[in-house]
């Protein structure tokens, strides 16, 4: 027993002395090696960053005028402007918006899911739980950083300011910060954003799961309470 213990007390030192014994050139390509292992992943992350940053734009180049053309109505103004820069005007600050707006989405939704009640009791009224903190996530989003954007945009066009304007004329002319935290239409905006968010972050994953058959070995696989569609 004692030899035994002896044994593998130098098998642990063993490596230990090989790795002080190593030249420091050796040392150096060990270091450049992790380096560059490091500097790998940033790329790919940079690189997923800027992948999801042309993607939104391209969303706001083919979907902005529509959506802006149904907000100019609703405000009563032509849905049409009198040029095309004038139909995007707002469209860099909903484009900078997403990224925020959907981080937010996604903490608050793990938030509200490790805080809920255990899924044993949720699903006994027939409520998945990642379903509901989908919804809440977007109704939390909507209030705290959708809504106020939306309205800057929308009181942008109504009163022909630029975005810096709109923002100066809510807190001028409508309470200061109260006006701008909290804009008209922001408990309507908070049940459009919770079957958005919903979809997002449920049902989208869900379908493509049972589409692409992302439960094989190896794969990311979902729960399968998320496979009911």
């Amino acid at each position: 027993l004692l030899a035994r213990t002896l044994q593998q007390q130098q098998n642990l030192r063993d490596p230990m002395l090989q790795q002080q014994q190593q030249s420091p050139d050796v040392r150096m390509l060990v270091h450049q090696s992790h380096d560059a292992v490091d500097v790998r992943v940033l790329v790919q992350q940079l690189w997923r960053s800027a992948s999801v940053g042309i993607g939104c734009a391209a969303d706001i180049v083919t979907n902005y005028p529509f959506w802006i053309a149904a907000k100019r109505m609703g405000v009563g103004i032509p849905a049409m402007p009198a040029n095309i820069f004038q139909l995007y005007k707002g469209g860099g600050s909903f484009w900078v918006s997403l990224g925020p707006t959907t981080m937010l989405e996604d903490a608050s939704k793990k938030a509200f899911e490790d805080h809920f009640p255990p899924q044993g009791w949720l699903q006994s009224f027939g409520i998945d739980k990642e379903l509901m903190a989908s919804a809440f996530a977007g109704a939390f989003a909507a209030a705290t950083f959708c809504s106020q954007v939306e309205h800057a945009i929308t009181v942008a066009h109504a009163k022909e300011l630029t975005m810096s304007g709109a923002v100066r004329h809510i807190f001028r002319e409508r309470g200061g910060m109260h006006g701008l935290l909290l804009p008209p239409g922001m408990l309507a905006m908070m049940f459009r954003e919770m079957p958005f968010v919903a979809a997002l972050f449920y049902v989208q994953p869900a379908v493509t799961s049972r589409i692409y058959g992302m439960t094989s070995a190896g794969s990311e696989s979902k729960p399968d309470a998320r496979l009911h569609l």
